[in-house]
């Protein structure tokens, strides 16, 4: 199991966060640009903001393990190179945060990584919302609008809120 805590690596973007495990290798740098509903999912290439931690060190395997584990969530993933030229995936449009963490999950198993405490996003919290924006939505079950709470906070289909 992963950790996936917040990551100050990213500041200009909402909700960075980091994935690593007990064993001390940072495996995933996971942003949501503010305004979008979808997170995207990138291996790590460098400690960074990590401290202690340090990046997977076997590129390949880490990119091979995240594209599997991926695979029935992220249809394009797409191979970059950051800017020392180390290889990395980002696996975009990810919208569920549970299923996130369990295809982390599965990249750290398969790279034989120890179990580690969760700790990023209050999926009850997240159901929660998700449960108003069903109550509180107007048109049919499959429109993915908005629904208006209060002054200005609206809900998001998928759990988040956001302001207008």
């Amino acid at each position: 199991m992963a950790i996936i805590k917040h990551s100050s690596k990213f500041d200009d973007t909402p909700g960075p966060y980091k994935a690593y495990t007990e064993d001390g290798m940072i495996l995933f740098r996971i942003v949501r640009a503010d305004g979008e509903r979808s997170y995207t999912v990138m291996t790590a290439t460098a400690g960074k903001d990590a401290g202690t931690l340090s990046p997977y060190p076997d590129k390949e395997r880490l990119m091979a393990a995240a594209m599997k584990a991926f695979a029935n969530q992220c249809a394009s993933p797409r191979g970059k190179f950051d800017r020392n030229g180390i290889p990395y995936v980002q696996l975009y449009d990810l919208n569920d945060p549970t299923e996130i963490q369990s295809s982390i999950e599965t990249t750290a198993t398969a790279l034989g990584l120890s179990a580690a405490k969760i700790e990023w996003i209050d999926v009850a919290a997240q159901n929660e919302a998700k449960d108003l924006w069903r109550e509180f939505s107007v048109g049919d079950e499959f429109s993915d609008e908005p629904a208006y709470l209060s002054d200005g906070l609206w809900v998001n289909s998928d759990g988040s809120f956001s302001t207008r």
